[in-house]
C-alpha cells in the first residue's frame, strides 16, 4: 500500500486499503461516508461506524476540515482509505475536546459509499442570480417594490452556503453579483422607507466593500430619516471621500443640515418651555 501525498506538502496523505471503482466525487457533489477518527493515540474521538448512520455532506463547500475536502475528491465510490491529517488542515490550534487537543494530527479511515447529488456549480447559480437581479429591476420599474426585494433575496439565497474562498475566481465572481443583488435590495427598501432594513443591508455590504458609495448613500439616507443624525454625518462624509463632488450626497446633506438645525431648534423651545415652567 503506497501513500498518496495529496496536499503536495505532506499535510494530507492517503494509503487506499480497498480500491474502489467508478466515479470521484467533484465540488459540490453530496455524498456519503463512513468514517472512523482516531487521535494520536489512537483513540477513536468520533465514528460514524458506531453510529451506524453514513455520514453525508457536500464537497469542498467547507463544511468540514480541509484535510477531507482536499481528500474527498481523490476517492472513488467504495474505496476505503486511512487519511492522516496534520493540524494545518485539521483543527490547527484549536482545542476541540479532551480527545483533540491543540495542534492534533488526525488519523481517518474513509469509505465514500456513494455519491448522491451535485450542487449546481457557480456559473449555473449566477445565471439564476442574474435572472433574479432582472425580474426584481422590471418590478422595481412597475413600482412592485416588495415584490422587487422578494426576488432580489431569492438570488442572494442561492449563495447562503456556497463556499469559495479557496477559490479567488469564484469568489470574485460570487461576490460580485451579491454585491448588485444587496444594493437593488436596499434600493428597494429604502423607496418603501423601511429604514432600518436598509442599514442592515447597507452594514453587510459595508462589511466586504467598505468603498462602496451607493451603500454609503443609502445608509445615510436610512440613519438620517431614523433620526441618527450623528451616524448619517460620518457615513455622508466617508461617501465625500470618495466622491467630493456627488450631487445625490450633497442634496441629502444639505436635507440632513436642515433636520439637524430645526431638531436644536426644538431641544432650545422645549428648554425654555420647561424653564418657563420652573419660573
Amino acid at each position: 500500500m503506497s501513500e498518496i501525498d495529496i496536499s503536495g506538502d505532506g499535510g494530507v496523505v492517503k494509503t487506499i486499503i480497498t480500491e474502489g471503482s467508478g466515479d470521484k466525487p467533484k465540488k459540490g457533489d453530496e455524498v456519503s461516508v463512513h468514517y472512523v477518527g482516531t487521535n494520536e493515540k489512537g483513540e477513536i474521538f468520533d465514528s460514524s461506524r458506531n453510529r451506524g448512520q453514513p455520514f453525508k455532506l457536500t464537497v469542498g463547500t467547507g463544511q468540514v476540515i480541509k484535510g477531507w475536502d482536499l481528500s474527498l475528491p481523490t476517492f472513488k465510490i467504495g474505496e476505503k482509505s486511512k487519511v492522516v491529517i496534520k493540524p494545518e488542515y485539521g483543527y490547527g490550534n484549536q482545542t476541540v475536546s479532551d480527545k483533540i487537543p491543540a495542534n492534533s494530527t488526525l488519523t481517518f479511515e474513509m469509505e465514500l459509499l456513494d455519491i448522491i447529488g451535485g450542487e449546481e456549480p457557480l456559473e449555473v447559480k449566477i445565471t439564476k442570480a442574474e435572472k433574479a437581479k432582472e425580474t426584481g429591476i422590471a418590478l422595481f420599474r412597475e413600482n412592485k417594490l416588495q415584490e422587487a426585494i422578494e426576488e432580489s433575496q431569492k438570488g442572494l439565497q442561492l449563495f447562503e452556503e456556497w463556499k469559495t474562498e479557496d477559490d479567488p475566481e469564484d469568489e470574485e465572481k460570487k461576490q460580485e453579483i451579491i454585491l448588485k443583488l444587496s444594493l437593488n435590495v436596499a434600493l428597494y427598501q429604502l423607496k418603501l422607507e423601511k429604514y432600518a432594513d436598509v442599514k442592515k443591508t447597507c452594514r453587510k455590504i459595508l462589511e466586504k466593500n467598505p468603498q462602496t458609495l451607493r451603500a454609503l448613500y443609502r445608509l445615510g439616507v436610512a440613519e438620517m430619516n431614523l433620526g441618527e443624525f450623528e451616524n448619517a454625518v460620518t457615513t455622508f462624509k466617508k461617501g465625500f471621500e470618495i466622491e467630493p463632488n456627488n450631487k445625490d450626497l450633497q442634496k441629502q446633506y444639505a436635507i440632513l443640515k436642515q433636520k439637524v438645525s430645526k431638531y436644536e431648534q426644538e431641544k432650545r423651545e422645549l428648554y425654555k418651555k420647561m424653564m418657563s415652567n420652573f419660573n
